[in-house]
């Protein structure tokens, strides 16, 4: 008799409770009720565990509910959770940046992002001669740090930068080579901004510092870079430099160009370069980076032919007009250049290159008129290089010629300043050279390659040989 109010208490909180329950879903409609048949079972399960706790309990005390609730009351239903809300669209190129949009200016094309390519380029080398003036030794050649960058399908942007390591220092010099934008506007016409190689024979368009890829240990005379440099020597005053090594060819140029691929009869191609920039400075590499010294930019055109019925063959020919300004004076002051120079250039090329064959050669008119005076000089020059290869090996032959006039005031006078401590003065470019490289290269890998070669100057009957370990990264 003691347990039945407890019985009846329970049954009752059971009942309250699952209404409660019920009533909390308000997604779901509410069961039939079945109070007796389940209560009483939850009743009768539940009464074997607590019958010492009942059988505890005062009768004249009021029941406790908080341990009745723990030990007796079913669990509330859970409660459905909110409906998970839809994930945030990507933001888009123009939300991101909207004053980029419009006006001109192309948004981000979303099937295309930028990407950049970096190459690294050097060589290590060793050198012996006869020159009373130099002794033999390794040198550490120039680190090119070629980047490239794709920024649309259409517009890419190119920068080369030269580290050349000075001869007696633990430092380099820093010089930029090329650094331009480029727009492919059709395959006909690209347009280009900045500084770039002129185009003025195949050589120099084609071969930049990268030694790996060209076939010699270095380039021919005529078409070295303005600042290039021969073997180190020790100066009177015990610094050892560089002698300045030049080209006669001007061969950077800051402007604009416009080139392409014209189609002939569907096999052939045409490639033209058009030029516009800033001419050449006082002397030979002087880059006049940030304007020109006359009124007369530099005009450059080259016209390339590559029929399409012989692989690998090219024949082209371009020229070059510039007015070289006055002004140039000496170490004490004196005034070495008086007039302005015309410079007028005509070059041919003719190349078959397909391996194993290599085979270019290029020949190059060169004049010089002082304005308003008539006195002129000329130069006369060319190359030929032939390769063959067999396996992993090429032996090779080049052999240059260059002949140019005494008179010629600007290659008389236009070489490097003699008070610069980290370059010699040097001898002015000579009147005339004759040389052969013989050599052979043995390809390492797809970018490193290993060089012996015996170049030969019967003009200042300098003899030698050169090792060459040439990479790129």
């Amino acid at each position: 008799m003691g347990a039945s109010p407890i019985r009846t208490i329970l049954a009752l909180w059971c009942v309250a409770g699952s209404a409660t329950a019920l009533a909390q879903e308000p997604t779901t409609a509410p069961e039939p009720a079945e109070p007796a048949p389940r209560e009483a079972e939850a009743v009768e399960t539940a009464e074997a565990p607590t019958v010492e706790a009942s059988e505890a309990i005062d009768t004249d005390t009021p029941a406790v509910e908080e341990p009745i609730e723990a030990n007796f009351a079913p669990p509330p239903a859970p409660t459905p959770l909110p409906a998970a809300a839809p994930a945030p669209a990507p933001i888009s190129d123009a939300e991101l940046a909207p004053e980029l949009t419009g006006s001109g200016v192309h948004s981000q094309d979303a099937a295309h992002r930028p990407t950049i390519d970096l190459r690294v380029f050097s060589d290590v080398g060793y050198r012996y001669d006869d020159d009373a003036r130099s002794k033999p030794g390794f040198r550490l050649g120039e680190v090119e740090l070629l980047v490239t960058g794709e920024l649309s399908p259409e517009v890419r942007a190119v920068s080369e930068t030269v580290l050349a390591v000075k001869p007696a220092l633990d430092s380099a010099e820093v010089d930029i080579e090329r650094l331009y934008l480029e727009w492919e506007l059709a395959p006909q016409l690209s347009l280009r901004a900045g500084r770039d190689q002129l185009s003025i024979g195949r050589y120099m368009r084609v071969h930049d510092h990268a030694l790996v890829r060209q076939l010699a240990t270095a380039r021919p005379r005529i078409v070295a870079f303005e600042d290039e440099v021969g073997p180190a020597y020790e100066r009177p005053d015990g610094r050892l430099v560089h002698e300045p090594r030049p080209g006669y060819v001007p061969t950077h140029q800051t402007g604009v160009q416009a080139l392409g691929d014209l189609a002939i009869d569907g096999e052939t191609e045409l490639h033209y370069t058009l030029s516009v920039g800033n001419g050449r400075g006082r002397r030979i590499g002087e880059l006049l980076s940030s304007q020109d010294l006359n009124d007369w930019p530099a005009l450059g055109l080259q016209l390339s032919l590559l029929p399409g019925m012989v692989e690998g063959l090219e024949a082209g020919f371009s020229g070059y007009f510039d007015r070289i300004p006055a002004g140039l004076r000496g170490p004490d002051g004196e005034p070495l250049i008086f007039r302005s120079i015309d410079e007028w250039i005509a070059a041919f090329h003719l190349a078959y290159i397909k391996r194993p064959v290599d085979i270019q050669a290029e020949l190059f008119y060169l004049y010089h008129v002082e304005t308003g005076a008539g006195a002129d000089a000329a130069l006369v020059g060319g190359f030929v290089q032939i390769g063959y290869s067999a396996g992993d090996f090429t032996p090779y032959l080049r052999v240059e010629l260059l002949d140019r006039d005494r008179n010629d005031i600007f290659y008389n006078n236009g070489k490097p300043e003699p008070a610069d401590p980290d370059s010699a003065m040097g001898p002015d470019l000579p009147e005339q050279l004759v040389e052969l490289r013989l050599g052979l290269r043995y390809d390492l890998a797809e970018s490193a390659a290993l060089k012996l070669e015996a170049p030969l100057d019967f003009d200042r009957e300098v003899y030698g040989i050169v090792g060459q370990v040439a990479f790129g990264i």
